[in-house]
């Protein structure tokens, strides 16, 4: 796929006595273009039915199954925004200046520029296409599936082709000082607060809501031994055996979504207590609202007095099975408080060294994901609040340090030219939620287990990290969700020190060659990866995977 951007920005300033005065305006648009979609040339699969052997029945040409997807799958996604801004800087007195500003935005939402989209619509009951033009035997097409009825037309229901309305309410304020007290040089403080807003993400549109039924139709194709050409690499995709998937399961997109946005403030007080060395603490905080995360909203209705003739369960919604729905109404709060102690570079030597105390909860860390030992979805679709927890990227504590130091004797040569430098960082672990792979999110089992101990191990190591005991499976019979919550384990933690040891060599004015000798991890400190979290697997609560060891390496650089 290719992704095109186009990006136009003008600024301009005005300065009348105290105040300086920026203003400007700036266009984006992008394109995400993707010829085509997943699966168009098919997938086979031999499985060693007919020789029992997978090489043997693939060698003689036959395939136990095969998939393919038919119809359009070209998905050409496009996307502008609108921007213009105001900020006044005013220095109210030579140790006090304001900044105050406003920025107005306009995100046009995003849109296939066919109409190849599909998105359920809830208040309408169907799954509305942006536009049937490109398929002139839509009713054919929608009636084979059994879902007449269930798909519409944006056009007959007054929306339009890109399904999703667009906002023109986004303001987004911003203002900040910075104070000298009694014109104290050595000391200032900081203060700010705004308002930003984010865009799309174009790659979730084109993996849930572009491309799908009934633009392009999944088949499958199952083989027999009792009739071995059935099904061959010949004839991979016979009329007789295909089987049409996936129309029953859908997405959907909010058609009026709220814009996400962070609020963002922060306190600084910042002092030199000499020899150019600065300590600053700060306290920072966010706030992020209407974001968005996609679960399923067709989930089972899952009591013992509604089971239906065929042993499965109501939904919502009739017609449909899973619908994963991308809602915005969600949101996240971060603070954290920081110590920095710098020296400002100077010829020979500079340093940096920070500690931050933090911690970030959310309901979901993702718009379409989950990440690093998180959890997908929801486990009770009627209750999203339950998934409210630390954020799956939320460290406690991080220390990161930096130096570097130049040789101060220039004079000799055994001496001049030598410099060392280096980084470092120490963070706790990241959360990870214990979960289960058997039960079904779709069918409303419980796929998180009871919570009966914290799970937490006095001398974790890495065969056993938590304690499986801590967790119960929620028996199927119960009819009820886990109550072990999101997020409540930390992963290992990190630690990792490079370090760098140069010479340069000056040839002539204007060309020098500088040697290096780097370390990457240079203490070989052994930094362990998560766990594996699903609780129903044979290595659960094992660590089987380390980030890198130490690395060396040479480097010879030359300059002109």
């Amino acid at each position: 796929y290719t992704v095109t951007n186009y990006d136009s920005n003008n600024i301009m300033t005005w300065n009348r006595g105290k105040h300086s005065v920026k203003f400007g305006a700036d266009y984006l648009f992008t394109e995400y273009y993707q010829p085509t979609n997943s699966n168009f040339n098919g997938t086979f699969a031999f499985n060693g039915k007919d020789t029992n052997d997978g090489i043997g029945d693939m060698l003689l040409g036959f395939t136990s199954s095969t998939s393919r997807k038919i119809g359009t799958v070209t998905n050409h996604i496009k996307e502008y925004a609108l921007g213009a801004f105001i900020q006044d800087d005013y220095k109210i007195f030579p140790s006090l200046t304001l900044n105050l500003g406003m920025r107005y935005e306009i995100q046009g939402a995003p849109y296939e520029k066919d109409g190849l989209e599909t998105s359920y619509v809830p208040s309408l009951g169907k799954a509305i296409v942006g536009s049937a033009a490109s398929l002139p035997n839509f009713a054919a097409v929608v009636a084979s599936a059994g879902l007449t009825g269930e798909v519409g037309v944006a056009s007959d229901y007054g929306l339009p082709a890109s399904l999703i309305n667009t906002n023109y309410d986004n303001f987004a304020p911003r203002a900040g000082f910075a104070w000298r007290p009694f014109g104290n040089n050595k000391t200032v403080l900081r203060g700010g607060y705004g308002i930003f807003y984010t865009g799309s993400r174009l790659s979730a549109m084109r993996t849930d809501i572009t491309g799908g039924f009934p633009f392009s139709v999944a088949q499958s194709f199952t083989g027999t031994t009792s009739n071995p050409t059935a099904l061959t690499l010949g004839n991979p995709f016979p009329a007789a055996l295909a089987k049409v998937t996936g129309t029953t399961t859908t997405s959907g997109y909010e058609v009026n979504p709220p814009s996400p946005y962070l609020q963002s403030w922060n306190l600084t007080v910042e002092r030199e207590i000499g020899a150019g060395v600065v300590v600053e603490v700060g306290y920072s905080a966010s706030k992020g609202t209407h974001l968005g995360r996609k679960y399923d909203i067709n989930q089972e209705i899952r009591t013992p007095t509604d089971q239906l003739s065929n042993g499965l369960y109501p939904r919502p919604f009739p017609g449909f099975t899973d619908i994963e729905y991308y809602s915005f109404g969600f949101n996240s709060s971060y603070q954290a408080g920081t110590v920095t102690v710098r020296k400002q570079v100077s010829r020979s030597m500079f340093f940096r060294a920070n500690y931050t105390y933090g911690k970030s909860i959310d309901d979901n860390s993702g718009l379409n994901y989950a990440g690093d030992g998180g959890y997908q979805g929801a486990q009770d679709s009627t209750h999203t609040l339950l998934e409210r927890g630390r954020s799956d990227f939320d460290v406690r504590n991080v220390f990161s340090m930096t130096f570097y130091f130049a040789s101060p004797f220039r004079n000799h040569f055994l001496t001049k030219g030598w410099q060392l430098s280096g980084s470092g960082t120490a963070y706790s672990g990241q959360p990870f939620t214990p979960k289960l792979s058997g039960p079904s999110q779709d069918l409303a089992q419980a796929t998180r287990p009871d919570r009966i101990a914290s799970g937490t191990l006095p001398n974790p190591s890495p065969t056993d990290w938590f304690n499986l005991n801590a967790f119960v499976t929620v028996p199927d019979s119960a009819f009820r969700f886990g109550n072990s919550g999101r997020n409540i384990i930390d992963g290992p933690g990190t630690l990792a020190v490079n370090l760098a040891l140069a010479r340069e060599f000056f040839i002539g004015e204007r060309n020098r060659l500088q040697f290096r000798f780097e370390s990457f991890n240079f203490t070989n400190h052994t930094d362990f990866q998560l766990p594996n979290i699903t609780l129903d697997k044979a290595n659960a609560g094992t660590i089987t995977g380390n980030k890198p060891a130490r690395q060396l390496q040479l480097v010879l650089r030359y300059e002109f």
